[in-house]
């Protein structure tokens, strides 16, 4: 059994993420059957008893998390997983507890609370008195102090100052990466869940096409020829991540609460700034990207290796996360589509003519190996395949003519 979660109000969501009680217990109240359902199905019935006490400590967890969420549908996605983690700490207590005492541990009766003793349980739990570890710490010491000989308490002193403080250390650190972890694989989860969903559309270019299209968000794409952008249903309203494959320039509209990201391959491409190309087709052996406005922070989900690229700069991005610029012919020969133009500088003939076919639909061919080795030149206006296939014949030093299937072959 799937559970699906309600997606909490767009007022409670805001008022949660301020840290407005009231609203957590809203959202709680209208979470709790299908956490609980969650909770239930991932615990089985040994651990039925178990589900409340699952539920709010997931549902704390995302209070605690509450101002890293951009969205409501974010939020839910966090609950998802710390039901599952709460869930699974749960199982290992279970088996642990077993293991200690030879013999299965007697099944308890599950008392299910209703949503409204939930609330009342949260809010209680919220509220318990905090440990005074100074405190404690300090009782410590005094007793240490006290049973210890004055030199074995010098050194005591010293060691039991240490050996917290590289434990504080190591927690903090543990919990900074943790969290950073959790915000990153929950909002990779709604945007590929988003992507996948039937209800996702497609925006294509065929061969030999190009276009302009206002996204939901009001910004605009211009999509270059043999390429795709696939858009969540949910774009422009809780979520501003599209896919792409291909090439397209974005302009993003500014004054939205949520970041505009461009997923390409296994790349994240966020808006910092307005303007930005990127080009990332399946042949490629990474992903390219021009900023013309602003920046853009790219992150590589695989190795989470991260790179800002500012304005008037253009990068290649490996599949490993290797970053190398891309400066005159080369930033030409990946973008120069954006000024309505082609770009080639000293190009084999046999890589000018798979882009004569994808920018001009032109059925196209080289003659024999030799003639696909000459290089090539040449700036190509969009606007007429005939002009093009002209220059680039005369750039090459070579002319043409018709194969048996009535397409161009160039020799």
């Amino acid at each position: 059994m799937t559970v699906v979660l309600p997606t909490p109000d767009v007022q409670d969501f805001h008022a949660f993420r301020q840290g407005d009680e009231r609203a957590l217990k809203s959202i709680f109240r209208q979470e709790y059957d299908g956490l609980l359902a969650q909770a239930q199905e991932t615990l089985g019935s040994d651990l039925a008893h178990a589900s409340p006490r699952v539920v709010q400590q997931a549902m704390l967890a995302t209070w605690r998390r509450r101002a890293d969420f951009e969205q409501p549908i974010g939020l839910v996605a966090f609950l998802e997983t710390a039901v599952q983690d709460e869930s699974a700490l749960a199982r290992r207590k279970h088996a642990a507890l077993n293991h200690r005492q030879g013999a299965p541990v007697a099944h308890r009766a599950a008392v299910i609370p209703t949503a409204d003793e939930a609330v009342a349980q949260l809010d209680a739990l919220m509220h318990v008195p905090a440990v005074d570890h100074d405190v404690l710490i300090e009782e410590a010491r005094a007793a240490k102090k006290h049973h210890a000989a004055e030199h074995v308490q010098a050194v005591g002193r010293e060691r039991a100052w240490r050996l917290p403080a590289a434990l504080v250390v190591v927690a903090i650190v543990a919990i900074v990466a943790a969290q950073r972890w959790a915000q990153a694989r929950g909002s990779d989860m709604v945007a590929t869940r988003a992507l996948e969903s039937t209800e996702a559309r497609n925006i294509v270019s065929q061969r030999g096409q190009r276009g302009a299209v206002t996204l939901g968000d009001d910004s605009r794409a211009k999509l270059g020829s043999e390429s795709k952008l696939r858009l969540p249903k949910e774009f422009g309203t809780t979520l501003r991540t599209l896919q792409l494959t291909g090439t397209a320039r974005f302009e993003v509209a500014s004054g939205k609460p949520m970041p505009f990201t461009v997923r390409a391959g296994n790349m994240d491409i966020t808006a910092v700034g307005t303007a930005f190309a990127v080009r990332a087709f399946p042949e490629d052996s990474g992903m390219s990207v021009l900023v013309d406005e602003g920046s853009v922070k790219v992150r590589v989900r695989d190795t989470r290796d991260n790179h800002t690229v500012s304005s008037g700069e253009a990068v290649r991005i490996g599949r490993d996360g290797t970053l190398s610029p891309l400066v005159g012919g080369a930033r030409d020969a990946l973008f120069a589509w954006t000024r309505d133009s082609l770009v080639f500088e000293n190009a084999r003939l046999a890589d000018v003519v798979p882009q004569l076919a994808r920018w001009f639909d032109l059925n196209v061919s080289v003659a024999d190996a030799a003639v696909g080795e000459k290089r090539v030149s040449v700036r190509l206006g969009l606007q007429s395949s005939g002009a093009a296939l002209e220059a680039v014949a005369k750039a090459a030093g070579v002319t043409t003519g018709f194969g048996k299937d009535k397409g161009v072959v160039l020799k």
